[in-house]
């Protein structure tokens, strides 16, 4: 989210771990990102990905089928997903880049 805000995007984040959501809004005011960026504590499962064109996802590999049946659901059709650490399970990547737990996994829905 810090980052996405730093490039000049507005970026919102999903956490459930109140503790993270707090490290991250005071991360945003000493950066003075905070009128670019958004953090809500809330189940990822339940929060809405519709009207986001643009998602990041730091994930475990066990989630990433359900996440991906919700990205699937939620996502406009010209969506770029962002998958670090762990792929999606059946969609075919654009591109990879990084290796290791460095790896990341850009999709684009429906090139």
């Amino acid at each position: 989210v810090l980052s996405a805000a730093k490039a000049g995007f507005q970026a919102d984040g999903v956490e459930l771990n109140p503790w993270l959501v707090l490290y991250s809004k005071l991360q945003s005011y000493r950066l003075r990102f905070n009128n670019r960026t958004q953090f809500y504590r809330q189940d990822l499962w339940k929060f809405n990905l519709q009207p986001y064109p643009n998602v990041v996802i730091f994930g475990v590999e066990e989630m990433m089928p359900e996440l991906q049946t919700k990205l699937s659901r939620e996502l406009c059709d010209e969506a770029c997903v962002i998958a670090c650490r762990f792929p999606l399970p059946s969609w075919k990547p654009d591109f990879i880049l990084g290796s290791g737990v460095d790896t990341v996994w850009v999709y684009f829905k429906n090139k």
